[in-house]
């Protein structure tokens, strides 16, 4: 049993909490504060010189408006020092410590520390909200605090939740994420590891459903417009991390000079390493939206309306022309891009493409982008409404586009309430084309600059050795040139770097498995109903699906091969099954398509697919690979043997009509028979695919000879009369 009451229990321990004591005759108290105003008023009203639950608030209000005291410690560090003593001794009562306390004494202790814990709480949490109280810039110490191992801090912030959600907590982490965004825009360098902490900070404030709500609530979640949006809004500061040349403080630059003139082995190795890097970063940054739009209906829609604002009031990043220091950076287009891919996955990689019939393919556009619905948050000024409307559409001008929109927004019955996959997809395919597509373009020109200036250099060389030219004056301007071709030769390392890394290339492929698929789903419903679903259609998404198939058959054809590209039946191949869908479907009926540079793109991806000698392309950026086959990843024998059968299958199928043989042409018909019924979502794919290889058994029954003779005279012709033939559509 304690002699001590509780008065005098709690002024012991609020004393050695607070490190601050009423009584300055105490033996104890030569190493605490005196709080002489508290002191002269307890004698005033003859209480007790004893520091208790009555005086506490009084007492910490004194402690926090003293600079005597608040010169030796901050006041958020105070506050949450004390705080830990009182947990701590709070816990030592509840455990072993505290068994040989009565159960009403244990009590009382238990509750007097329950109310301090709360008081210390409340004003930590007054600070965090306020940073101008007391010591200033709370929430920059409490991060100094938690950063290092933020795992450790949880209980802390369960609290913090409990006592200020929908009453400060939007508060609190708006100044949080403000300086950690601060932070990260500082020391933005994925080399120097850095900016790691910071990720993992955010990742561990992201896990908390309740935190991540309350961030949705910011008011400046959406701040910024085109460049602006990268360090402006909340989570543009996150996704502008890169390792893109000329995107940082020079360390990727500095990370591959000098590798140029290096061994293959040496520069792949470098390669890999940033790879590696960048996999890291972009597993942080999905970890961490991915915990955003799962905590709550509200968080999927600011996070959707941002993304929207981000590519569109940013899509003229894309042209050639375009002034990079007015967009966004090319790491934070790809970070988002490749997060968008990820959520994507769940239903847009399942083999046989099920969820297509969930995409929204034909009202998405009206609903969500030509309505407003998606500039709704954040004052958008009609940014996606806008842009959506400029797009350029399949075979359809800008004002027949708006028409019939404004048709199907009128159109009884129609879905208002669009879910989260129609907008992640198409958000998706936004980002792609704004983000690794532009990569993509910029990889290819640059490589036509090295070309262009490797030829320039070796012909002044050659004229020099020749005596030609005069050597002296040309020396100091040939050296010059030199360094920026190996300046330029490092900038394309540290590009493919992003644009060969078989990872981004895989999740792209995949996810055009299902974009194809949606592409023909709309074929069918324009075919079937109205060709209005297709002419008013974007001629983005065909493009970019066709132009990413292009990059990759000439620039890293063996990813085509991956099997998780062609999964077995009834999974739907890219290849083999999708894209020879889509090339029938595009170039069977050409009124379809408007624009003859997309037509062109569909022949041009079938002939890289069947034959392409790299060495006579002017698009070849890969100046380091040698005629050694072992590296080369050019190899025309793997690809042809595994891919020319079915572009043979692609051509017969658009000119079956003409084939001369009636028993190929009955075949034809019988198997078309079913062409006509309506089928829903990924079933239609699946019967038009179904449709293509029974097109190729037929053909090949009946037409036998007739297809191995032109197959045979088709590896005789040449590079430019085979691809005059593909243009041509004519029999090869």
């Amino acid at each position: 049993m304690s002699t001590k009451t509780i008065q005098q229990w709690e002024d012991g321990a609020f004393s050695r909490i607070l490190g601050a004591t009423v009584n300055a005759s105490d033996s104890k108290a030569k190493n605490l504060y005196f709080l002489s105003s508290l002191a002269a008023d307890l004698e005033s009203s003859n209480s007790p010189l004893l520091l208790t639950s009555m005086s506490l608030e009084m007492a910490l209000i004194e402690l926090l408006d003293s600079d005597q005291f608040l010169s030796k410690t901050h006041s958020f560090t105070f506050l949450f020092k004390a705080w830990e003593k009182a947990s701590e001794i709070h816990s030592n009562i509840k455990g072993p410590k505290g068994s040989s306390l009565d159960q009403e004494t244990k009590l009382f202790r238990l509750n007097s520390l329950d109310s301090i814990i709360n008081i210390l709480l409340s004003y930590a949490g007054l600070s965090l909200q306020d940073d101008s109280l007391f010591s200033t810039n709370s929430s920059n110490v409490f991060i100094d605090i938690f950063i290092s191992n933020p795992s450790n801090y949880t209980l802390y912030f369960n609290l913090l939740i409990s006592r200020f959600y929908e009453d400060g907590l939007t508060e609190i982490m708006s100044n949080m994420i403000k300086n950690i965004n601060y932070r990260i825009l500082a020391n933005s360098n994925i080399i120097d590891g850095k900016v790691w902490i910071y990720l993992k900070a955010s990742e561990f404030l992201f896990g908390f459903a309740k935190i991540s709500e309350t961030i949705s609530k910011i008011d400046w979640f959406m701040n910024g417009s085109e460049r602006e949006i990268q360090t402006s809004s909340v989570l543009g500061p996150m996704f502008s991390i890169s390792a893109f040349p000329d995107e940082d403080d020079g360390a990727v630059m500095k990370y591959f000079e000098g590798l140029d003139s290096s061994s293959r082995s040496n520069q792949l190795a470098s390669i890999s390493s940033i790879q590696s890097s960048v996999s890291t970063l972009q597993a942080y940054q999905f970890r961490i939206i991915n915990s955003f739009v799962r905590s709550s209906k509200d968080s999927r829609a600011v996070f959707i309306s941002w993304a929207a604002k981000a590519i569109f009031s940013n899509l003229k990043r894309t042209g050639s022309q375009a002034d990079p220091k007015l967009y966004v950076s090319s790491g934070f287009a790809d970070n988002l891009a490749n997060v968008f891919i990820e959520l994507s996955k769940p239903f847009a990689f399942e083999p046989q493409l099920s969820k297509l019939s969930k995409v929204n393919i034909s009202t998405w556009g009206p609903i969500r982008a030509s309505s407003g619905q998606l500039d709704s948050y954040g004052q958008n000024q009609d940014i996606v409404k806008k842009s959506w409307n400029e797009l350029t559409r399949l075979c359809s001008n800008s004002e027949d586009s708006l028409k019939w929109d404004s048709k199907l927004l009128e159109t009884p019955g129609l879905v208002s309430e669009i879910g989260f996959i129609p907008d992640c997809f198409f958000i998706a395919t936004l980002a792609i084309n704004f983000g690794p597509l532009s990569s993509i373009f910029r990889i290819m020109q640059l490589g036509k600059q090295i070309q262009q200036l490797s030829q320039s250099l070796n012909s002044i060389e050659s004229n020099q050795q020749n005596g030609s030219t005069s050597t002296s004056a040309s020396n100091p301007l040939l050296a010059k040139w030199k360094a920026h071709l190996s300046s330029l030769k490092c900038k394309r390392l540290a590009l493919e770097a992003h644009c060969l890394d078989p990872r981004r290339l895989m999740g792209l492929l995949n996810f055009s498995r299902f974009t194809m698929a949606s592409i023909l789903e709309l074929h069918q419903l324009a075919l079937s109903n109205d060709v209005n679903y297709w002419n008013c259609f974007p001629e983005y998404i065909l493009e970019d699906t066709l132009a990413l198939l292009l990059f990759v058959t000439r620039y890293s054809p063996d990813t085509l091969m991956n099997q998780e590209l062609s999964p077995p039946q009834p999974g739907l191949r890219l290849l083999e099954d999708l894209f020879i869908s889509l090339f029938v479907a595009c170039l069977s009926k050409p009124e379809l398509i408007r624009n003859p540079h997309l037509k062109s793109k569909l022949v041009d991806v079938l002939h890289s697919l069947t034959y392409f000698p790299p060495e006579d392309d002017d698009d070849y950026v890969d100046t380091n690979v040698s005629s050694d086959s072992s590296i080369n990843p050019f190899d025309r024998s793997r690809k042809r043997k595994r891919l020319s059968n079915f572009a043979i299958v692609g051509l017969v199928e658009i000119r079956k009509k003409e084939l001369p043989t009636k028993q190929a042409n009955s075949s034809f018909a019988s198997v078309d028979s079913g062409a006509g019924e309506q089928r829903a979502g990924s079933e239609l794919v699946h019967n038009t695919c179904a449709r293509n290889r029974a097109h190729a058994i037929v053909f090949d029954a009946a037409c036998a000879e007739t297809v191995q003779v032109r197959v045979d005279n088709s590896a005789t012709c040449s590079d430019a009369e085979l691809q005059s033939r593909f243009a041509c559509g004519q029999q090869v």
